[in-house]
This record gives C-alpha cells, structure tokens and sequence, in this order.
C-alpha cells in the first residue's frame, strides 16, 4: 500500500501537467546473411546512441527503440543493414555484403524489412511465406490501457476477433469468437498458447450462468496471464494456420510470445497504475409512483392510531402517486429497536437515496517489477505482478498474485535449454451474482422492486438478534421476506468466495545433429484448481445453506519434433516432424448441506440439518499425435506449405477414435519480379486445410449417475437418506465419428505509396460436418436426449485490416488503423427428425436455437401477429402473439469495424479507438419485467397510468386500433405478450479507447535509469446508436460458451480511468 501511495502520489504530480503515451516499446527481429542463414553474434545498435544488444543463435533480437529511430546492423563480416523503427514490432534483416575494391558499388537500395511472425507449435516464420491469414499486437500497445485482463485489450485490434466483455462482473470471463462459429455444442473458442504451452480454457460456468438464470461468472484462462509479461500477441485467424495443434485449435489460435531477457544487458522494469470504474450505462427507475400493488394505501390501526400503511409485500411498483403532503408508515417503522424509525410517519415521496446509491466507484491497484539478466550464455527474467481491486457492488474484491519465469542457456556448442513456469493466485470475495436469481442486485432493482425504497434506510439490515430486516416483508407485523432479501443482507450475509491456484510451464531441450538439422524435446504443463464456497444465511427468504466446490483440471503434453532447413540455390526448405501425447485429467468433489443450517453463522457440512448431499466425479482423456509440417520456398518469389497431423483420442470409439487432417497453402510475393515506384510490396495467398473434432470424455457408454442432471447436476442425491443412481438422461452410443470442418482461404497483402497505406484481405469459408451434439429424443425411448453426429455449418466470411500513414515527419507522425470483419454462419441442416436444436433457454418467454435454413444462433420465441405490415391488436386492446416460436434475429452481428488514430509528437503520444458493431440481436429479460412490475420510466411517461394508452396497431378487421387499455395491463403484457416485444438490436458505436502519455528526455534521466514513462488512459467512455437506450449489448453474455444474446439481469456498463507511471533501469 506504501508502494502505491509512492508511486501514485507521483504520477498525479507530474501529471498535473502532461499524460502520453510512451514512444519507446520493445521490437524483435531475425538477421539473416546474404546467404540466408541466421547470424549470431550480431550487433544492434541505435544510431546516434550506445544502446546495443546482439543476436542469438538462431538470428534473433529485440531491443527498446522509438519510432522513427534508425536500428543499424553490423556482422563480424562486415555485412551491414539499417532501418527505420516504425509500427512494426518484428523485422527479418537481411545483411548485405561489404564492396570491395575490385567491383564497381551496386546501386543504393532500400532494404526492405518484413515481420515475422509466432506460428503454430511457437515456431518463428517470415509472413511473407505464409499462405494463411495473421495478424499481431505488440505487448506494449496492449499495456497502454492496463487491462487485468489481456484479451480485452484486444477488441478493434484484430480483424475477425469479437471480443465480448462481460463488463462490471468483476474478473469475469470474456467470450471469444474467432471469424464466427463453427460448433453447435463443443467450443467455438481459439486455442489459447503462451509460449508453446497449450493452456486449459475450459467453460467453469454452470448452464444457468450462461443462460442469464443466476450464478456468479469466476473468470477465465486470460485472467491468469500477467499483461507486463506479453511480448507479442500473434493470432492465427484459419484453421490453416492452426492446423497443427490439432482440433482444440479448430477455431484459430492465440498466440501469446512472453518477454525474455535482452542478451548482454541487465534491466529492472517497474510499474505502478490505478484505475477507476464508474457507472456509466444501466436501467432507470421511474420517479412518479411508488411501490405496492394498488393506487391507495391501506389504513392500519397501530396502538391506538390510524397509519396509512404501504404495500411492501407487493414488489412491484404500481402504488400510488408520489404526495410529498401524504405521510406514511414506510417498511422501516415497524422496528423498536430503531427508534427514530419507529411508527414515525414520512412523506411519501422519491427517495433522494436511490438505487444508485447502492453502487460504489470501483477501484484496481496494480504493480508490478520484472528483472532480466543474461551472463554469460544464460538469459534469465523474473516478473512479479499484483493487482487490488474493489468492485462497484460493495464488500466485494479481488486479488491477484502473479509470478513467472523466463530462462533459455546455451549448454554448449549444440546443447540448449529453455525453461518457462508462471503461477497466478486469484482469490476472490463477493463476485456479483449475475441473471435471474434472488441474489442479484439488478433483480431487486429493476425485476421486481420498488421504486420507494431509500438505500440509507435499507443499510440498516439486521436486527440485533440477527434477524433480517427486509424492505420486502409479509406485512407490517410479519418482517419474514415475502420473496426479496434486503440488498445489503445479501452482500454482507449471502456471501461467496474463490480461490484460484493456477501454474503453467514447458522446459526443453534443442539438439543441433547438424547445421540444418536439430531435435527439439518439451513437456508442457498447465494445471489449476479452484476453490468455491457460498453462503445462505439462516433468516433468507431462500433456505439457509452452504456449498463447497473443488475442481482440479490438469492438462500435461510431451512433445518432440525434428527439424530440417535448407537453403539450396534459390531454393529454402523449412521442415518438421513430430510426435505429441495429451494427458488430460479433471477431478471435482462437491458437498452442500440440505433442508437448512442448524446453527447461525456457522458453515460448515456437518452443520447440516439433513445428511449433506456430496458428489464427486473424474475425468480423463488422452490423445496421442503425429503431425509434419513442409514448406518449400523458391526465390523469396513463391512459397508452398502443407502440413499434416493424425490423431488417436480416447473419446470416440475404437473404430473411429483414428482420424488425419491435411492443410496445404501457397503464397506469390508478386513484387520479388515486379518493379513499381508507388507499390512496394505485394503477396497473393490462398489455402486449403481439414480439422476432426473430437468430444468430451465418456460419451460412448451409458452409466449410472447419482446426480439429477437436469434439476441440480452438481450435487449428489439421497432417497430415505441412502445414496441413490440413475441413468443418465442422454444416450451415449458408440458410432460417434469425430466433426469435420473444411476450410478454404484467399488473401492479398500489400504495402504502397512508400508504405504508408499498408493492407491485408481475407475471403474465407468453412463447412462443419457431422456436428456433435445433443438431439432430444421422444420419451418413450427411456432418455430425453442422445449424443450423435447431426447437423453441417457453413460459414463465410471477409476480414478487412488497413494500416494508414497519412502524416511521416521527422518529429511527427499520423497513424490510422481500420479493420472490418464480416461473418455469415448459416445452419444447412440438423439431423432428419430434428427441425431445431436449443443451444440456450433464456428465464423466460425465448430460446437461442439453430434452425436450419438460418444465421447461427437464433432467438426463438413469439412475434407480433401483422396484417399488411401493421401490428394486430386482439379485442382485449393488446398485441396479439404468433401461435407458435418464429426465429426473432441472429444473436451474431452483421459486421464489426474499428478505427484507431496514433499520433505521436516528440516524447508525446495521443491514440483512441472506435469501435462500431452493426447488428445481431438480445433478449432482455430486464426489459420485461421491468416494465411488467411497473419499474421502468415507460411505465409511467406521458400520464399514462392516469390516461392510458392505445398502442399502435389495427384490429383484426384491419382498421385501426382505438381501444384504450389502462398502463397495468399494457406494461403487463410485455411478459405475457410476444416475446418479440423484449428484443432489442445490438448495435453499438463505441468510444473503446483513450490514451494521452508522455516519456522524460533521456538528458534529465541520468545514466541509473533508462526510462520514465506516465501515461494517463480510459475506457468505455461513450456509446452512442443503442435500441434500448439503458443497455449496452455487450453486457448481455455470461460466461465464455456458446450461449449468448441472453440478457437476465446484468451488471451496469462501467467507463474506465486510470494512470500509470513506468521507469525502466
């Protein structure tokens, strides 16, 4: 806390004057001779200064630099290159030989400096050569905003990445789609790799969670990954590019590169930042009547004296008129133990204490140091990260402890090693409960509440002998909760907690048999386990209870490859071969006590008044693997690359449990013959890849469960309190057959008008076949659903990404980043007897489906019945409804599109981001029983409880409507009318981006330090173009599966804003 004070209290100084951006970042590179091989021992220097680092083994550096600077590249040979630092973060040098005395001095040409990139199994290619679609993100660009999470700094960044952020769910988890979907019930998220280590992103949220029905949202596999830690992030957009990890890699990959240590240099990097979240987008409440069920007050004889009395049963809002002149009996005057409260009657009146006051500006602390130190031939960094946050809901945190490791040694001559372990250690308290459930904040406010409630009175929740004092009570003499817990008994008493203990790590060892070939050995490991308890205090409405989880997923791989490159005339040839096996395991063990706790505040299973209900289960798969990968390369001028894998998975059946995919892709560099003054360069690229999918373990063969599947599948089950078994509810069979997916791809990339409009175009297509998934069946044959291959997606798609420089000076520059993505899945078929599959069920009144003949992802559910294009209104005055569920829009969106501006001035940097969504559809569940219980300000706008309203419409002759109906029954019928009513387009604009920082003059710096760096930053600042004006669409997701586009009490969006100072030494 002393460190935060320290380093706050000077950035706020310094500050006061001037915020930036840093100019300095850390580039990488490859140097390679005028032969084609990689160069050791190479120097890079930064022209005009003593900063120098030198190449390794294989060719490659990195080094801090600023736009604009000149890197110059010197061998022992005296073959020299330069360029200019620009926006690239990685560069393949090719040096030239020196002029000797008896040849005549070539003609000057620019050399040209193109990226590489981190492909599949870590291994480092020139994008030049590859046929498929990628893009990266330099680390420190993602730093700039200080996300805890990673992938949120992501979103814009990336063409045809969707980054959807549960935003105010404190660590919450964040839902990934890579170029659309492509299952309909396995995972449609990219594979996840932190330096070639594949990492377990398994769905830790329950089914009602993601449905919008209730649950807390525990994070995800990004939150376990320190942010000061990435180097690069590079993202295999195609099943093509990711081929080789296999099917967990069917939906693309991430590529996450992690920072090491710089050879021949020491340095100390500290970080200190805080960032502050406030409400920004949420539901109104309207501010003309109260609560209660009926427009007068009930009059009570209390000792003697008449009260006029409010309806606090009724938790809707449908009482009278706010009268400041009328004094009532308010839920809080029936306590003696409060006795300025007691029977006092207060006028009735809008609280100034609102449900706004309930929420807090939330608060994230983070700081973070890292050492690196190469001796000799050994490279070694440390890094340590912790990150304090407080959450808008109170008595809520978060704390996250980040450690890792980065070590690679030259043993000898032909001997290497490299090693890398990060442990993260998340401990939660009082995650908000998200959806439809009575712990819900959203729910008391905006479901069923009222709007008389006073949030100062409300903190007064319990009674000294620790009953609960609830707004919601049975009467005025019966303070037990009719349905609803006072909001702060539920944060203070209905309490949560989370511990997370996650390591991931790989060491290997690489082996030069001869110049070109080398034997590469690793085991990779990534294990976490997750620690959950929930409370349920006795005096709840709901039954005193208490729940413990434990769940332990370890996901183990040994790998080997060998690797053969050969340059040969004209020729290069890069190649491998290798072999991998999975060894994945999950073990979970939970326990919860039934039929209540028998002592107060005290949690515990033995503290249970029925025998407690334990369950425990163990999974296990294995997946054996061979792959090649051989590309052939001729002239720099075309490339040719095909890879295969074949896998052997323990989750299919023996017959089937076999399966090969090949992927092969070419790429042209049209300008290696071609000679243009305004085109510099130009590639053609084009693949075609097959992937198998196999499935979760034990689908094969019917067992006995003692779970209910359906009604609580995570807790054991007693009858007359013996244990008791059942068949599962799905058939499982034996003829599963791995999916299929085919993929095929064009692409053009280029670099123009001396590189200042620099380009990237994608066509895509995929067709997934024989889907896994789970089909209903008809009852008589004994189960509800069977496992089996049913259902063919196809996806088309086109993938935009533009680079722009429309301003270059010496001390000014102008970037401008566009990307456009646009994805179209379509469902062709499901299985025979099976018109529709239900992927999601929202609380109420909808579905997300797949229907064949449409868009993935379709809300399903009644529409407004329409004659000529007009709405029909029945004789009761109301919207009539469709017989039967119609698909109401695709939860997936039309296209996204981002705009980025840098502008970088001396030590000064200026960027910000917009981000537009155009499309897609949500169903809210807010929306309808907001307006059902009376709460929302349409319940009560243009004098509509004292008028009515005739909606707009015509009757079923066709004339126009003119019955008047009274505001209950028109506010009611958004429940019980069409479902169309509650789904709102999820279009956004968004103001994603703000950043403004400034780095010291090196000359006031001394020789101790390097660098000082302040940058100032915010995020979510504004919205604009939303249908329901109270609700950002990206908060209607929970968790990170495949249920999406349901709204079922979410969270408010909150803007971000935040300093940060960093000092290298």
């Amino acid at each position: 806390m002393r460190v935060n004070r320290i380093f706050l209290g000077f950035s706020f100084i310094f500050l006061g004057s001037a915020f930036a951006w840093a100019q300095m970042k850390t580039i990488s590179g490859k140097v390679l001779g005028s032969d084609g091989q990689p160069q050791a021992d190479v120097s890079v220097t930064i022209q005009g200064s003593t900063k120098k680092t030198y190449t390794d083994d294989s060719g490659n550096f990195s080094i801090d630099a600023e736009p604009g600077q000149t890197i110059e590249i010197l061998s022992f040979d005296d073959e020299t290159a330069s360029f200019i630092v620009n926006d690239q973060s990685f560069y393949d040098v090719v040096l030239q030989s020196p002029v000797t005395e008896n040849k005549e001095p070539a003609e000057k040409k620019e050399t040209v400096i193109e990226g590489v990139v981190v492909t599949a199994l870590g291994i480092t290619r020139e994008k030049k050569s590859l046929g498929y679609a990628t893009q990266s993100v330099n680390g420190d660009d993602l730093s700039v905003t200080r996300e805890s999470n990673p992938i949120n700094s992501l979103s814009g960044k990336v063409s045809g990445l969707q980054i959807v952020n549960n935003s105010g769910t404190m660590g919450g988890s964040t839902q990934i789609r890579l170029r659309g979907m492509r299952s309909l019930s396995q995972s449609n998220k990219p594979l996840i790799v932190v330096d070639g280590i594949p990492l377990i992103d398994q769905n830790i949220n329950d089914k009602n969670t993601e449905r919008g029905a209730g649950g807390i949202d525990y994070g995800d596999s990004f939150g376990d990954i320190n942010p000061d830690d990435i180097a690069n992030i590079s993202v295999l957009k195609g099943a093509t590019a990711a081929a080789l990890y296999g099917s967990r890699a069917m939906n693309g990959a991430i590529m996450i590169t992690t920072k090491k240590a710089k050879r021949g240099k020491t340095e100390i990097v500290f970080n200190s930042g805080v960032v502050f979240d406030k409400i920004y987008k949420m539901p109104h409440q309207q501010k003309l009547y109260g609560g209660g069920g009926s427009k007068t007050f009930a009059t009570k004889n209390i000792n003697g004296v008449d009260y006029l009395v409010v309806d606090y049963r009724t938790d809707e809002s449908w009482g009278p008129k706010y009268d400041p002149n009328v004094k009532v009996l308010h839920w809080n005057a029936f306590d003696p133990e409060f006795p300025n409260d007691y029977l006092v009657a207060k006028p009735w009146i809008y609280p100034k204490n609102d449900y706004k006051k309930f929420f807090k500006t939330g608060v994230t602390y983070n700081n973070g140091i890292s050492f690196s130190r190469s001796v000799e031939n050994t490279n070694i960094r440390v890094g340590y990260n912790n990150t304090k946050s407080s959450g808008i809901t109170p008595n809520s945190d978060l704390t996250k402890n980040s450690l890792s490791m980065n070590l690679n040694s030259k043993l000898s001559d032909d001997l290497k090693i490299n090693a890398s372990a990060a442990y993260t250690s998340t401990r939660g308290f009082n995650r908000p409960e998200v959806g439809y459930d009575n712990n819900n904040i959203i729910q008391k406010m905006f479901h069923f509440g009222q709007t008389s409630l006073d949030y100062n009175d409300l903190q007064k929740y319990e009674l000294a002998d620790g009953t609960q004092r609830t707004w919601n009570r049975e009467s005025w003499d019966n303070p037990k909760p009719a349905y609803s817990d006072n909001p702060y008994w539920t944060i203070n008493k209905n309490t949560n907690k989370d511990n997370r203990d996650r390591l991931y790590g790989t060491a290997g060892l690489i082996y030069n048999i001869t110049k070109d070939m080398y034997v590469n050995g690793k085991v990779m490991l990534d294990t976490y386990t997750l620690h959950t308890e929930n409370r349920t205090a006795v005096g709840s409405h709901a039954l005193s209870q208490f729940k413990i989880s434990e769940r332990k997923y370890t996901d183990l791989n040994y790998e080997a490859t060998l690797h053969y490159d050969k340059n040969i005339g004209n020729f290069s040839l890069n190649s491998f071969a290798g072999t991998n096996r999975r060894e994945y395991t999950y073990r979970r063990m939970n326990g919860k006590t039934k039929g209540g706790l028998i002592i107060r505040d005290w949690y515990n299973l033995n503290n249970s008044l029925e025998p407690s209900l334990v369950m425990n289960e163990k999974e296990k798969k294995r997946v054996n693997s061979l792959f090649y990968s051989f590309s052939l390369g001729y002239d720099n001028f075309v490339f040719l690359e095909t890879t295969g894998r074949n896998d052997w998975s323990s989750s299919l059946p023996s017959k089937n449990n076999s399966f090969f995919y090949p992927s092969v892709a070419t790429s042209f560099v049209v300008t290696r013959y071609l000679t243009s003054n305004w085109l510099e360069f130009l590639k053609i690229r084009g693949g075609y890849s097959e992937v198998r999918n196999d499935t979760d373990p034990y689908q094969l063969i019917n067992t006995f469960y003692n779970i209910d599947e359906e009604e609580d599948p995570d807790y054991g089950s007693l009858y007359l309190k013996d244990p008791w078994f059942w068949l599962t509810t799905v058939a499982k069979t034996d003829k599963l057959k791995p999916e299929k997916l085919e993929s095929f791809e064009l692409g053009v990339e280029f670099q123009m008008f001396q590189r200042r409009l620099n380009g990237d175009i994608s066509l895509y297509q995929t067709t997934t076949k024989d889907l896994i998934t789970k089909v209903p069946l008809d009852g008589s044959a004994g189960f509800k659903y069977a496992m089996m291959n049913a259902g063919k997606l196809v996806n088309k798609g086109i993938e935009v990404s533009l680079n722009i420089v429309p301003i270059r000076k010496e001390n000014f520059r102008w970037d401008f980043n566009y990307n456009f993505s646009k994805s179209d899945n379509e469902i062709k078929s499901l299985s025979e007897d099976l018109s529709s599959l239900t992927i999601a069920k929202a609380p109420f009144n909808a579905f997300v489906v797949a229907l064949p003949g449409y868009r993935y992802g379709q809300i399903y559910g009644t529409d407004f019945v329409y004659k000529d294009g007009k709405k029909v209104v029945g004789s009761n005055g109301l919207y009539l409804k469709t017989d039967k569920n119609v698909p109401l829009g695709s939860i997936l969106p039309d296209f996204n599109m981002s705009f980025r501006n840098s502008f970088t001035y001396k030590n000064w940097s200026l960027g910000f981001q917009i981000d537009w969504q155009k499309g897609g559809k949500y169903f809210s569940t807010t929306h309808m029983l907001g307006m059902s219980s009376g709460i929302l300000p349409e319940t009560a706008a243009n004098g509509i409880r004292e008028n009515g309203i005739i909606v707009d419409g015509v009757k079923e002759n066709g004339k126009p409507n003119d019955i008047r109906v009274s505001a209950t029954e028109y506010s009611k019928h958004f429940f019980s009318g069409p479902s169309a009513q509650n789904v709102f387009d999820a279009d956004y604009i968004k103001l994603r981006e703000l950043s403004l920082a400034y780095s010291l003059p090196s000359q006031y710096l001394g020789d101790f330090i390097n660098s000082i760096t302040f940058s100032a930053f915010a995020r979510n600042l504004f919205v604009w173009g939303l249908d329901w004006k109270s609700m950002d669409p990206e908060v209607a997701n929970y968790g990170s599966g495949n249920a999406s586009g349901i709204e079922g009490g979410s969270m408010p969006t909150t803007r971000s804003f935040g300093v940060n100072v960093q000092v290298k030494f």
